[in-house]
């Protein structure tokens, strides 16, 4: 059911999405989408969470890793099988006002995202960054480059995207770490990261 509401959203958006043509994508009648749902923002919460699970990490990471593996999350979703939905995301996060896909959003990218760059002024205040290091430019330059080859890869280029991830991604975060003067190796405790 998650695939289909996933497909749905990414064909259609936000504003004609409905539990209807939810219903009919995933062969379910309506009302079993009612009963266990009740509205197309709870089973979308929903189906965006199950299925692009993101696991907060268990122990504490460096700097360097947290950066490679929300960057690897990002554009692995970005390019995966529900590309269409997660970059309507994306877009519509940016244009709506709707809570359902606030939270949606926030929960998956923003909160994260924003756990890691407090942990990384506290770093900063304690004096293990340079006191004159942008935090917010340093994430927005690794994100943005993520973000920016997600949304010009051709669809023929996303297997070969994907399959070199892990080294595209850390490349922009080395690079991004060395100008900004911040060492990798630093570590977020588990609550920050």
């Amino acid at each position: 059911m998650f695939a289909a509401t996933l497909k749905v959203y990414g064909d259609y958006g936000w504003s004609a999405t409905n539990l209807s043509r939810i219903a009919t994508e995933g062969g379910v009648g309506k009302s079993t989408l009612y009963t266990r749902w009740g509205t197309k923002g709870k089973l979308l919460q929903s189906a965006f969470t199950s299925i692009l699970d993101r696991e907060p990490p268990s122990s504490r990471v460096s700097v360097r890793e947290w950066f490679i593996a929300d960057g690897e999350f990002r554009l692995r979703s970005y390019l995966g099988p529900y590309r269409n939905a997660v970059l309507r995301l994306a877009l519509e996060f940016s244009i709506s006002s709707d809570p359902d896909l606030q939270k949606i959003r926030q929960e998956l990218y923003v909160i994260p995202l924003q756990n890691a760059m407090s942990s990384l002024r506290r770093l900063r205040s304690e004096g293990f960054i340079p006191a004159d290091t942008s935090i917010v430019r340093m994430a927005d330059a690794i994100e943005g480059s993520i973000y920016n080859r997600a949304m010009w890869v051709s669809s023929d280029q996303v297997p070969k995207v994907l399959e070199n991830c892990h080294e595209y991604v850390s490349i922009i975060v080395d690079q991004q770490l060395r100008l900004a003067q911040v060492s990798g190796d630093l570590l977020l405790s588990p609550q920050e990261g």
